[in-house]
């Protein structure tokens, strides 16, 4: 029987891997099984890196064809002129479209133009839904008809129960949820990585607390707070009981424009006239995540918002998987895959004096990190595992 031809749509397939979208569609791509022929979009020394990797393997699960259209790992303006032109092309050569793109009113009007008399079908992963980008007071009638223009995908997959509720008010039928996945065997338990710990002038006493997030996307002041909580614990450790001399934060966060630039700037002014400042270290980018997320005794994700992302980042997942407890903020979309006291703490949201207390409650108890961190691995094997993720999506192909 003739494979059936997959179209990933989606931003440059290549490191590095800073969109969560970027990894969920090469995984895919790697961990699919079926009879499909998927093209993915990617660069050209990428493209022959895959193309030998696959001479390699002794089993195929598809087809791939990598398609080196791109010329940086960036989406630039360049970026998408050459995604464009691909969809725009005379012959799509698919029988199937799958975007992996939060899609806007503008490119949705430009997708559906082309995709007119396209006799496949198309696919949509959301990412996250946000249905009051715009405070106006409508109908949901409106809104309704409003999202129907943008979202006129065959079938929508979101990656939370929380949006595919959202868009099920709406009136939106063709929609399910299948969580992203993530590797289980790249982030997994595993010792301290001892080059790891001298490159970043640390030792195995070392108690690392981990925020692996963003300046201002998840909140202007989030990292205010974290600093702020961090302070606080360093205030009084004889009262609090704690032993802080061994107490390191790491704020490992990429700079994507120039206000997060800006913003560090602010806060590195604000480290320095504090008495831990020499506690505290500054990370712009680590290429070896999985050894990071090791080395942390707890990670912290206590976002304000999370309008614009992932509903579920991958922040929380990777260190879940590697059996790491997590603290969150009470967000509704964050508790839906952390259980408060199960598989990891809850803590009130933009509160300094409610995140200290439970990154003490943590840091003084050892045997409560390990039964939220095995609890959380035990989650994400049942929820998150690329595999199981990949053959739901491969379902979803089959039906389409």
């Amino acid at each position: 029987m003739k494979p059936r031809k997959i179209l990933l749509f989606t931003r440059p397939l290549t490191p590095p891997w800073d969109e969560a979208s970027k990894n969920l569609a090469f995984e895919l791509s790697q961990n699919m099984e079926g009879n499909f022929f998927v093209e993915i979009l990617t660069t050209a020394p990428f493209a022959k890196k895959i193309k030998a990797e696959n001479r390699l393997k002794e089993k195929f699960f598809v087809q791939i064809n990598p398609n080196p259209i791109f010329f940086s790992p960036q989406l630039n303006f360049l970026a998408k002129i050459k995604l464009l032109h691909r969809l725009f092309r005379i012959n799509l050569n698919a029988d199937l479209i799958h975007f992996l793109f939060t899609p806007r009113s503008l490119t949705s009007f430009f997708f559906q133009l082309r995709l007119k008399f396209f006799k496949g079908k198309t696919l949509l992963t959301m990412a996250t839904f946000s249905d009051n980008q715009k405070k106006i007071k409508t109908t949901q009638e409106k809104q309704s008809k409003k999202w129907r223009k943008i979202l006129f995908f065959d079938q929508i997959i979101t990656q939370s129960h929380y949006s595919e509720k959202k868009l099920r008010k709406l009136g939106f039928k063709n929609v399910q949820t299948i969580y992203p996945g993530i590797d289980l065997e790249k982030f997994s338990p595993q010792p301290k990585n001892q080059e790891v710990l001298q490159t970043l002038n640390l030792t195995k006493e070392n108690k690392i607390i981990l925020y692996a997030g963003e300046y201002l996307r998840l909140g202007e002041n989030v990292v205010d707070e974290i600093i702020d909580a961090f302070a606080l614990l360093n205030k009084n450790p004889k009262k609090q009981q704690l032993d802080t001399k061994n107490l390191r934060l790491i704020l490992a966060i990429r700079l994507k424009s120039k206000k997060d630039k800006l913003k560090k700037q602010q806060l590195i002014k604000k480290v320095q006239r504090l008495a831990c400042s020499n506690k505290i270290i500054f990370l712009d980018f680590f290429n070896q995540m999985p050894e990071l997320y090791r080395l942390s005794t707890l990670n912290i994700f206590p976002a304000h918002k999370m309008k614009g992302k992932f509903d579920i980042p991958y922040a929380v997942l990777e260190p879940m998987a590697c059996a790491k407890p997590v603290i969150i903020s009470d967000l509704p979309i964050l508790q839906e895959f952390i259980k408060n006291n199960k598989t990891g703490l809850v803590t009130k949201s933009n509160s300094p004096k409610s995140l200290a207390k439970s990154m003490a409650l943590l840091l003084k108890n050892s045997s409560l990190r390990k039964k939220l961190g095995l609890n959380a691995r035990q989650y994400t094997e049942e929820n998150f595992d690329i595999k199981n993720t990949a053959k739901k999506y491969a379902a979803v192909y089959k039906k389409l």
